[in-house]
């Protein structure tokens, strides 16, 4: 017997790329309707739930995105990023628990994520389980040891058990990756200040403030390091 396969209409198509054009031109709104409109056709469109999730993530209506999540998930368990992405709408709530939980299921899927693993170790670090965090952003550098932001996140880790030399190694990977992260200039800059070391700390802030003078973070640390060495 001959297998028939359906085509996927035209519309659905059309629709489903216009949602991502729109999400990529940051109009989330339109592309929500478009991707609905993909959904009032084929209702197990699982990328398109996906999408819309995606998009309404980047409106911040985080509870709206894990319904989207759950929408694909219901249809396939099996969706390793509508699992991660469900864990950062969680992260973006404070339900940390929840979004490790999601995270592992993504992990269980796909034990080579890299982002999973990193949101993993971000969710922790949110819980002060800086160890088990160290760990999970562990695996993802082995997975890729050029990815910046597991350095920049495994410093902060480190931070946190106040092991500050240890971290600032791990924002120097970061910047020896990308010499403009302004996150892990900022973050290595707390960490100098952590061992008393004020006049680095100022220059590791300035970086930053060169890349974004309105950084109002690192002006802020910036001078309390200032007043910090006069005394």
């Amino acid at each position: 017997m001959k297998l028939i396969v359906s085509p996927i209409p035209a519309s659905i198509t059309r629709w489903n790329s216009k949602g991502n054009a729109l999400r990529i031109l940051t109009r989330y709104e339109e592309a929500i309707q478009a991707l609905s409109r993909v959904l009032e056709i084929a209702p197990n469109h699982t990328v398109a739930w996906n999408n819309k999730g995606l998009a309404l993530s980047d409106l911040n209506r985080y509870e709206e995105a894990i319904q989207a999540y759950d929408r694909a998930l219901a249809i396939d368990q099996n969706l390793d990023d509508a699992w991660n992405n469900k864990g950062k709408a969680l992260n973006n709530l404070n339900r940390y628990e929840e979004a490790i939980q999601a995270f592992d299921r993504s992990l269980t899927i796909d034990p080579n994520f890299i982002g999973a693993w990193n949101c993993k170790g971000i969710a922790l670090c949110y819980l002060q389980r800086y160890e088990e965090a160290i760990l999970a952003y562990d695996r993802a550098l082995a997975i890729n040891s050029n990815y910046a932001d597991a350095w920049n996140d495994k410093g902060g880790a480190l931070s946190g058990l106040n092991r500050y030399a240890e971290a600032i190694q791990a924002f120097d990977r970061a910047l020896g990756i990308d010499p403009n992260y302004a996150d892990a200039w900022y973050n290595k800059g707390n960490a100098l200040y952590g061992l008393n070391r004020y006049e680095e700390a100022i220059l590791a802030y300035d970086c930053p403030l060169t890349i974004d003078s309105n950084n109002t973070d690192a002006r802020h640390n910036k001078n309390i390091a200032v007043e910090a060495l006069k005394r």
